[in-house]
């Protein structure tokens, strides 16, 4: 079989979806020759376009080893970090101390008897009353009955001590 009989037979089969890789490579490079058989020449711009789309092969890179200083690379950019997360703890940790001081500095408090100058202790003391503080007020807010004011002041008879009342109750 001739290149072109063994050409036509091939596009044939390309036609019919029937051939493998190699097969379409040899197509391919046919038709990028300069001289092609004229039977053939209505196939060229075709084929050409096929072969645009034929995805490149690539190439692949040979594994990089890891090298003695890679490592050391890693575990320098690894120290860095820890060491910063480590003075960005400590930073934070003397600024909390310092606000402590500023704000409770000299201050003590009673606990059972004992005397406890423990800014942080204080602290934690301060918030736990501040926040059962608020715990009763908001019991307190909503326990008491509606419209207590207006029960309170409708039972004086006294106009100018209900004024009175009523005045003080609003301020």
């Amino acid at each position: 079989m001739n290149q072109v009989e063994e050409i036509k037979f091939l596009l044939d089969r390309f036609l019919e979806a029937e051939t493998t890789l190699e097969e379409e490579r040899r197509l391919y490079a046919y038709f990028s020759e300069a001289e092609v058989d004229p039977s053939l020449e209505s196939y060229r711009a075709m084929m050409q376009d096929y072969a645009a789309l034929m995805p490149v092969e690539q190439v692949q890179q040979p594994a990089r080893r890891v090298t003695l200083q890679t490592w050391i690379r890693y575990a320098s950019g690894i120290a860095a970090v820890v060491a910063l997360a480590f003075m960005g703890t400590w930073s934070y940790s003397a600024y909390q101390t310092r606000r402590l001081e500023d704000i409770y500095g000299g201050s003590y408090m009673i606990v059972n008897g004992e005397r406890v100058d423990n800014l942080r202790e204080i602290q934690a003391q301060i918030e736990r009353t501040l926040q059962s503080a608020q715990e009763i007020e908001r019991l307190a807010a909503a326990s008491q009955p509606k419209d207590v004011e207006e029960s309170v002041l409708s039972e004086i008879d006294d106009p100018a001590l209900r004024e009175e009342v009523n005045r003080l109750l609003n301020e």
